[in-house]
C-alpha cells in the first residue's frame, strides 16, 4: 500500500463524510510517459526475430525502467523498433529513439555466431540489445533534461555525447538497486565491443570511440562496481583505478539526475 493511500484510509476512518454532491467532470487522462511501437519488418529473415522481440518486450521494458525513474518532460518519449536496412540505433533530438532489428544480428555476429544463429535472442544477445537501447535512451535523457555536460574535451562535442550515453547505459546496467548479477549483463557488452570486427568495426575516427576503448570502459565499470576480475588481464594497470573512476562517474550522474528523479524509483 502506498503512503498516500494509507493516509487517505486513516482520514476516512476518523471522519464522517458529507453526502456526495453532483458528480463533476472526469479528471483529464494524464499523458503517457512512453510510447513504444514495433514495426513489422518487410524482410522474412527478420520476421522470426521480430516475433521474439515482441514476445520478450526487451526494448519496451528497458524504456519503462528509464521513464518510470525520470521525469523527461511533458511530451511522451517515443521508442520505435523497426527494420532499417543496416544495424543501427539512434535518437532524433526532440523526437524518437529508434532501435533497428539488424542490431541483434550484428550483436550475434560479434559474439561469434553465424547463419540462423544471427537472429538468436539468448541472454548474451539480449544484454547487448539492452545496452544499445540504454545508450540511445541516454541521448534522449541528455537532450530532454538539458544536462550540463560542460565543455567537450578537445572541442569534440559528438565524441563527448557518445561517451556520456555509454556511461548512462553501463551505470544503469550495473546499478546495485536493480536485480540481477551485473556481470551477466555487462560481460557480453564488453566482449561485443572487444570482438566488434568486420564492416562495422569502430575505429578512432568514429564519434562513438574505437571498439576496444568502449570494451575497456565497459570492463572498467563492471570491475569498479562488482569487483569482477574476469577482465583483469585486459584492463592491466587501469584495473586499480576503476573503482575510483566509476564512483566519480556515478556521483556526477546522480547529481545531474537528482532534480528529475521520481521519488522512490531506483535507477543508478
Amino acid at each position: 500500500m502506498t503512503w498516500w493511500l494509507a493516509a487517505a484510509l486513516l482520514v476516512l476512518g476518523g471522519c464522517s463524510q458529507p453526502a456526495p454532491g453532483p458528480a463533476g467532470p472526469a479528471p483529464p487522462t494524464p499523458a503517457p510517459r512512453l510510447v513504444v511501437r514495433q514495426v513489422a519488418p518487410a524482410s522474412a529473415r527478420l520476421a522470426r526475430l521480430a516475433r521474439r522481440l515482441e514476445a520478450t518486450n526487451v526494448v519496451g521494458q528497458v524504456a519503462v525502467l528509464v521513464t518510470d525513474a525520470l521525469a523527461l518532460g511533458p511530451a511522451p518519449l517515443e521508442v520505435v523498433v523497426r527494420e532499417c536496412g543496416e544495424p543501427n540505433g539512434f535518437y532524433r533530438p526532440g523526437g524518437e529513439v529508434t532501435i533497428c532489428y539488424e542490431l541483434v544480428e550484428l550483436a550475434n555476429a560479434a559474439l561469434g555466431r553465424t547463419g540462423d544463429d544471427l537472429t538468436r535472442l539468448d541472454p548474451r544477445a539480449r544484454a547487448v540489445l539492452v545496452f544499445i537501447t540504454l545508450h540511445e535512451l541516454g541521448h534522449a535523457v541528455v537532450d530532454r533534461l538539458a544536462l550540463p555536460l560542460g565543455p567537450a574535451p578537445g572541442g569534440d562535442v559528438a565524441a563527448q555525447a557518445e561517451r556520456i550515453a555509454d556511461e548512462f547505459g553501463l551505470l544503469v546496467m550495473t546499478s546495485p538497486s536493480l536485480t540481477g548479477a551485473p556481470e551477466v549483463l555487462v560481460q557480453p557488452v564488453a566482449r561485443y565491443f572487444l570482438h566488434h570486427q568486420g564492416a562495422y568495426v569502430q575505429h578512432a575516427s568514429d564519434p562513438h570511440g574505437p571498439s576496444r576503448d568502449r570494451a575497456w570502459a565497459a570492463a572498467c565499470v563492471l570491475a569498479g562496481r562488482s569487483g569482477d576480475p574476469v577482465f583483469a588481464a585486459f584492463l592491466g594497470d587501469r584495473l586499480a583505478r576503476c573503482p575510483a573512476e566509476v564512483a566519480a562517474m556515478t556521483t556526477r550522474w546522480r547529481r545531474w539526475l537528482a532534480p528529475h528523479r521520481r521519488a522512490g524509483v531506483p535507477l543508478l
